[in-house]
Formats: C-alpha cells, sequence, structure tokens
C-alpha cells in the first residue's frame, strides 16, 4: 500500500489486464495517480495515458497528438472513465491492454466489453476504446506518482481472460 511514487514494469506485446486497488480520502479532489508509458512505431517511450481521480470518477485521459505518437487515432483527447468511486472505501478496478496489431484495447475492462472506436467518437466519456489498425503500440511501465489523497494498496498483472473479481468486504469491483 503507498501514496508514494514508483513504477511497475509491464509486458510488452502481450494482453493482460491490470489490476489496481485504491482508496481516496477526498473524491472531490482532482488528482494524477498513474502513467501509463510507452511507444508508438517504435519512438521513444513518452506517456500514452494518466489515470486521474477527477469529479468523483476514475478517468484514463489519453492525450491525441498530430504526430501520430498517441494511443488512439481521435478527433480529440480520449477520456476513459469507470464510474463513481466511494469516499474512504477501498475499491478493485480492471484496466484491460491489447497491444496487438488490428486489436488494440485499453480501457476499463468488464464482463460484456463494447468498445468504441475513438475515431468515431466525437462527444463523451468512454468506458474502453479500440483501435483497429496496424498502429503498433507498445506498453513499457505503469509510473505511480506521489499522491496525496489517494492510496494505491494493490496492483496485479493478470491474463487477459480473468474474470471481475469477487466482491470483499470493504471493496467494492467495477
Amino acid at each position: 500500500m503507498t501514496q508514494g511514487a514508483g513504477r511497475l514494469q509491464l509486458p510488452k506485446n502481450e494482453v493482460f489486464v491490470l489490476r489496481l486497488s485504491v482508496l481516496s480520502t477526498n473524491v472531490n479532489r482532482e488528482e494524477a495517480i498513474a502513467r501509463l508509458w510507452g511507444r508508438i512505431h517504435g519512438k521513444k517511450d513518452s506517456p500514452l495515458a494518466t489515470l486521474y481521480q477527477s469529479g468523483g470518477q476514475l478517468k484514463w485521459k489519453c492525450p491525441v497528438s498530430d504526430s501520430g505518437d498517441s494511443l488512439f487515432d481521435a478527433p480529440v483527447d480520449v477520456e476513459l472513465c469507470a464510474g463513481k468511486i466511494c469516499q474512504n472505501n477501498w475499491q478493485t478496478f480492471d484496466v484491460v491492454v491489447n497491444p496487438l496489431a488490428y486489436e488494440q484495447m485499453f480501457g476499463w475492462s468488464s464482463q460484456n466489453i463494447a468498445p468504441n472506436d475513438p475515431a468515431k467518437t466525437k462527444k463523451g466519456a468512454i468506458r474502453v476504446a479500440r483501435q483497429l489498425s496496424s498502429a503498433a503500440w507498445e506498453i513499457s511501465h505503469l509510473e505511480l506518482l506521489g499522491l496525496q489523497t489517494v492510496w494505491v494498496g494493490r496492483i496485479e498483472l493478470l491474463p487477459q481472460d480473468t474474470k471481475p473479481l469477487i466482491i470483499s468486504p470493504n471493496v467494492l469491483t467495477r
């Protein structure tokens, strides 16, 4: 369990589920929690997505760049929302990461994933997004940032077919 900064190496060119357990002591405060680093088309590593606590939700904000080094091909920055978080309760969230060409998918996992194409999504937040192209992105690591109102309790790397976590006392899953 930490509020301190750290780094977690992630699998390259593999599909996986990243399970995060978080506790927020102030859900109304906007705070950056972690950055997902990777590379597009063999370029140098750069932040591809940032996980925020914002507006009572956990959100991945994925910036879009004209130079083609973005996680998604989209007209505007892509925001992926997990849903509401509860103050002073541990909650567990799953993120699906699929970097494989023509199958690329990133966002909040569930049993019934219905990803959106961010190139066709004009407005509003989405849960999980895909890019069906050969644009090969590669994930390298997750950087945990220094936190003030959020605690990160557990981080797990799991196989792609992982089922949602069975609810434990004082743990909510999304």
